[in-house]
């Protein structure tokens, strides 16, 4: 297959796509520092929505956090700020908001030097000063999980 195909470079059908109507990406490489943009996947048009980079989404809440140069910002579904979380010792990374709006998980950095990954730490909304750090190993990276595995704690006494 050579790259003139045009047949590789088609996009998919929109169709499976259809209770889906907007996304927000972002994009740093404008020069000019971080953008989210919501994006309309019917006509591909994009608008520039917030300053900032990595967004999570509270779906629940209908909130985005996005990060920026001092912390992390919570935007409304419009990109007006609702509340900032400032990181004065900058040692927060990849900050995610949980479903419901009201956590952040994130990974600190650690005091040492050349050490790679973060401490594992979760805090409210409302107290970000005071993180409740969740593990001492290396973590890579964080996401929420919407739902619980079940929990077996007993045996089924149908069951051999």
């Amino acid at each position: 297959m050579s790259f003139d195909d045009e047949s590789r470079y088609k996009t998919a059908d929109l169709g499976k796509f259809a209770p889906l109507r907007y996304f927000v990406g972002f994009d740093r490489y404008r020069g000019i520092g971080e953008a989210l943009y919501v994006v309309d996947i019917a006509s591909g048009a994009t608008t520039r929505f917030a300053d900032g980079e990595s967004p999570s989404l509270a779906i629940a809440a209908g909130t985005i956090l996005v990060s920026d140069e001092d912390g992390c910002r919570l935007l409304d579904s419009e990109g007006k700020t609702l509340r900032r979380i400032r990181d004065h010792r900058d040692r927060m990374m990849h900050a995610l908001v949980s479903p419901t709006g009201d956590a952040i998980l994130a990974r600190f950095r650690r005091h040492k030097l050349y050490q790679y990954g973060g401490r594992l730490a979760i805090f409210g909304i409302d107290s970000p000063r005071t993180p409740h750090f969740l593990a001492d190993g290396i973590m890579a990276r964080v996401d929420w999980v919407l739902a619980k595995p079940p929990i077996h704690t007993s045996k089924d006494p149908e069951s051999p």
